[in-house]
């Protein structure tokens, strides 16, 4: 449908601007002003060509709005596929992190940390969905008891304490032997059961 408007619509301008150079502005000059058939044919000639110019000029308007228009429609359109690109690449970047942190090697858990990290730094919206996985990462760590914390769930609560602002952190049950938090406000954290 929309294409249909559009053919009809450049044929419609066509049309006009050929009756522009053509009959329409006798027609309008004889249609407006009865006594324009009495005129002489060099002011007659005169007054054509200005109202000539003058619907011209009027097209010409008409053109750059539809110009205008056009642009902006396309910018919008553009607009709205790069969010959506740009949401699918957050997508896809937090569900490779998100792999990392399942990974046997603790070389990829510690690059899913700061994969996630990076997302905070980029879009700080995204921080009130990232913290929660990031405090769920280092309560679900099987830290042998007596062995110290481990580089990638030390990674994680740093990263954490560093972004949390207003965002609820819940460390609860985790096992955190040897890490020193002590420069760190811890107020407003759940640290219930917390090993340290």
């Amino acid at each position: 449908m929309p294409r249909i408007l559009g053919w009809a619509a450049a044929a419609a301008l066509i049309a006009l601007i050929v009756l522009t150079f053509g009959p329409l502005p006798g027609w309008i000059l004889d249609g407006n002003h009865p006594e324009a058939g009495t005129l002489p044919l060099t002011p007659r000639l005169a007054a054509e060509k200005d109202l000539r110019l003058l619907l011209l000029q009027a097209i010409a308007g008409l053109l750059l709005i539809a110009g205008a228009f056009a642009t902006w429609r396309q910018v919008s359109v553009a607009s709205g596929q790069l969010a959506i690109a740009r949401s699918t690449r957050v997508t896809t970047a937090f569900t490779s992190a998100l792999d990392q942190l399942g990974a046997d090697s603790a070389a990829r858990r510690i690059g899913g940390v700061y994969a996630l990290d990076r997302m905070m730094e980029t879009d700080p919206g995204e921080i009130p969905r990232i913290l929660p996985v990031l405090a769920a990462f280092v309560r679900q760590d099987p830290a042998v008891p007596l062995r110290p914390v481990t580089a990638d769930v030390e990674a994680a609560v740093l990263i954490c304490l560093a972004r949390r602002g207003d965002t609820p952190l819940s460390f609860a049950g985790a096992k955190l032997r040897g890490l020193d938090l002590t420069v760190h406000d811890l107020r407003g954290i759940d640290l219930t059961d917390t090993v340290f």
